[in-house]
């Protein structure tokens, strides 16, 4: 047998009728006509099939049946709003997996999150880091962050930045090689931290292209110097004093902007594509996804568009 329950909207004029003590400020409270008010307070009459307000000059006051059943449409309604409560902070916190490949979420994403943190407070960001493919379709992550548009291409593939190449070492490597920043030939084999950049990587840029961008061709010997199969790896080493790594900008902006960290010469190589924010065609229409995603692009175009000091030693 299906509930008998009263109408909502009838519950809800009944109850501010019997806080503010009458039609017109209830019909205030509730932002509708108090000829609204007073339709809906006959209809609860006729569904109780009794009277729930004396009509005073004043106002209104609660007859013995209104009165009996008023503190229960109080305690229904306050049930309700706990329960829409407990639904929006859920929403609020539901969490978004944004996955990342390696390098760039440790030394581009993972310092940066905060900021994501103070712009969208309601936000709980899940960050993976993990090399591709990933599996966006099942859950596996709501935002890919990937290098090229070519690696998911039955999803949404925006670019984020494309990233730029410069050859960078400690201060005290730059002195004690003999650096010479007006000729790119005082680098030498020895020198260069070779960096194997994973499959996911093609027409990926290397020491012998970055020569022939500073007007000093020549192809390196392999395996001369230290290594690193990962590009923050390289970064990490030119901070240990190894040797000079054919860096991303984004990766050390902050051991170059701190001075831990100098770019010797000044010719730089951009990144043949740019690193892309891949989401499931569904996910646009997702509020969270959205704000992310624009706080992504947002902070990768200040960055790109921002100096970065200082070049020399």
């Amino acid at each position: 047998m299906p509930r008998r329950l009263p109408p909502l909207n009838a519950i809800r004029a009944f109850e501010a009728s019997a806080r503010k003590g009458g039609f017109v400020a209830a019909a205030a409270d509730l932002g509708v006509t108090p000829a609204a008010v007073s339709l809906q307070i006959r209809k609860l009459e006729a569904f109780y099939e009794a009277s729930l307000f004396r009509r005073m000059p004043s106002g209104v006051e609660l007859t013995e049946v209104g009165g009996a059943i008023y503190a229960e449409c109080v305690a229904a309604l306050a049930t309700l709003e706990a329960t829409t409560d407990l639904v929006s902070q859920r929403d609020a916190r539901a969490r978004v997996v944004v996955s990342c490949i390696n390098s760039l979420a440790h030394r581009w994403l993972a310092p940066r999150i905060g900021g994501l943190g103070r712009a969208q407070p309601e936000v709980w960001v899940e960050l993976r880091a993990e090399a591709d493919p990933v599996d966006v379709d099942g859950g596996g992550a709501d935002i890919r962050i990937t290098y090229g548009l070519h690696l998911y291409p039955h999803h949404d593939a925006r670019p984020l930045f494309t990233d730029v190449l410069i050859p960078l070492c400690t201060p005290e490597f730059a002195a004690r090689a003999g650096l010479d920043p007006a000729d790119p030939r005082s680098l030498e084999d020895e020198h260069l931290i070779e960096t194997w950049w994973s499959p996911s990587f093609w027409a990926y840029p290397s020491w012998a292209d970055w020569f022939a961008a500073a007007g000093a061709p020549r192809t390196p010997r392999p395996a001369s110097g230290p290594a690193a199969n990962m590009p923050a790896l390289a970064v990490d080493m030119a901070l240990g004093g190894l040797g000079v790594a054919l860096a991303q900008r984004a990766l050390a902006r902050v051991e170059v902007e701190a001075g831990r960290l100098i770019a010797p010469f000044s010719a730089t190589l951009p990144m043949p594509n740019p690193y892309a924010a891949v989401t499931p065609r569904s996910a646009r229409r997702k509020r969270r996804i959205a704000q992310i995603l624009g706080w992504l692009r947002t902070t990768a175009e200040l960055e790109a568009t921002a100096p970065i000091s200082p070049l020399s030693p």
